[in-house]
């Protein structure tokens, strides 16, 4: 189970740990984003200090319907409890969570500033 909250902007946020190159973990908090059907975007700036090697470059749709070219890595992700091997699209400022991470599980919002995320 993994459990996170709603701030102020009445964004469903939960921690993600990620591991670099010399095995040291970075957690760092994610939006849940359920327009994005991938596993993470991640600055281009902490893609760089996790030591992610570049595996090509994917078409991306955003949400205002414009499609973009963008960097894909490959990064290890503990996700409840697990060691996961997750695809990684770089963005300029964003730390998503895709659908793809949260398929198969029940996704739990309270929709107030400071309810409760629980992805089960």
């Amino acid at each position: 189970m993994i459990t996170g909250y709603v701030n102020r902007h009445m964004e469903a946020i939960v921690s993600v740990d990620l591991i670099d190159d010399n095995g040291f973990r970075w957690r760092r908090e994610v939006i849940i984003d359920t327009g994005f059907s991938g596993d993470l975007t991640l600055p281009a700036e902490f893609i760089h200090q996790l030591g992610l090697t570049l595996a090509g470059q994917v078409d991306a749709t955003l949400a205002d319907g414009q499609t973009v070219e963008t960097n894909q890595y490959q990064a290890t992700a503990v996700w409840d409890g697990e060691h996961l091997t997750v695809d990684v699209m770089e963005s300029r400022n964003q730390f998503l969570l895709g659908t793809n991470l949260v398929e198969g599980r029940t996704l739990t919002v309270q929709m107030w500033a400071g309810g409760d995320v629980l992805i089960d």
